[in-house]
Formats: structure tokens, C-alpha cells, sequence
């Protein structure tokens, strides 16, 4: 019969399966502050607490709509320009400040250097840990 004929195969794809579910929840639990962003209200959010709320088509609004549509990811200015339409960038490090990352906020979500940018999205336990932080102060 057709079962038998393939039991073997099944098994080895639900151990796959589950082995994969397993440990995308354990990523998923692992990650202890997430940023939400929406384009309908402008809001960035961590962990729902409010951060800063964008004002419309602004360039601050452009570009964090981008960079969090593109986490984990070092980005150039150039890289930004084209994804954005933007035709220059002002100061990346003012850019962090102006929508709300601030000391640690700052030190865990970004990372800038002269003319590339890395949006971190969301955030492990251990990367807090490496970065000596216990936990974030929101709210």
C-alpha cells in the first residue's frame, strides 16, 4: 500500500517539520524587544510603548519606513537614496536621534558608521547581553 510504500519519507519530513517549528519559537520567544512601525499612523513603537510618532512624507518618515522595511541589513546612503527617492540624506546619527533612539535605545537598535546605517530588528537576550545592557528602559 501507498502508506507504507512511503512511511519512511514522512517521517524524516514531520521530524524536519517539527525540529523547524521548534526552533523558530524558540527564536521567536528568544527576542525580547521588537519595533513596530505603521505607515497608516506614523507610530514607532517598542514593545508597544511609544517611542515617537513621525510626521508625514517627512525625510525622518522615509527613511525609517525603509530601513524597517530592510532590518538586519547595513545600508548605504546610496542604498537608502534608491530605495527612497530621496534625492540627498542629512547626518545619519542626527536622523537616529530626531525619531527617538537615545543612549541605549540607540546602542541596541542601531548601528551607524560614516555613511552606512544597520536598523536591528527586534532583539535577542544574548545581543543585549554582548552589549553589557540588562534591559531597556521604556515608557
Amino acid at each position: 500500500d501507498v502508506f507504507n510504500q512511503y512511511e519512511g519519507e514522512y517521517k524524516k519530513v514531520a521530524k524536519d517539520y517539527q525540529q523547524a517549528r521548534q526552533t523558530e519559537e524558540t527564536t521567536t520567544r528568544d527576542m525580547i524587544y521588537k519595533v513596530t512601525y505603521s505607515e497608516q499612523t506614523r507610530k514607532i513603537l517598542i514593545n508597544n510603548f511609544l517611542v515617537k510618532e513621525l510626521r508625514s512624507f517627512s525625510e525622518n518618515d522615509t527613511i525609517f519606513a525603509y530601513l524597517y522595511k530592510n532590518p538586519n541589513q547595513d545600508k548605504t546612503d546610496k542604498d537608502i537614496k534608491a530605495g527612497t527617492g530621496l534625492s540627498s540624506i542629512k547626518d545619519l546619527n542626527k536622523f537616529i536621534e530626531n525619531v527617538g533612539f537615545k543612549g541605549e535605545l540607540r546602542k541596541v537598535f542601531f548601528k551607524v558608521a560614516k555613511n552606512k546605517i544597520r536598523f536591528n530588528n527586534p532583539i535577542a537576550k544574548e545581543y543585549l547581553e554582548e552589549l553589557g545592557i540588562e534591559h531597556l528602559k521604556l515608557g
